[in-house]
């Protein structure tokens, strides 16, 4: 996370990028879907509403069809 250590660079909710990277390193998955499930389970809800499959290969993440 070398980026997200540069010195000056400020970042928004910066809790649920560093777990939203972690995400990406490990599932694999669009970074967007990744700060979405980063998002939810940071927030205590760790459930998300999506017909997208790939939020199954996190597995913090408990993905329902609407």
């Amino acid at each position: 996370m070398l980026l997200l250590n540069t010195k000056k660079l400020v970042i928004e909710n910066r809790d649920v990028v560093e777990e939203a990277v972690e995400y990406y390193k490990t599932a694999r998955i669009d970074f967007a879907n990744c700060y979405n499930a980063a998002f939810a389970k940071l927030r205590g809800d760790a459930i998300i509403l999506s017909y997208d499959k790939d939020f199954d290969r996190i597995k913090d993440i408990k993905r329902v069809e609407p």
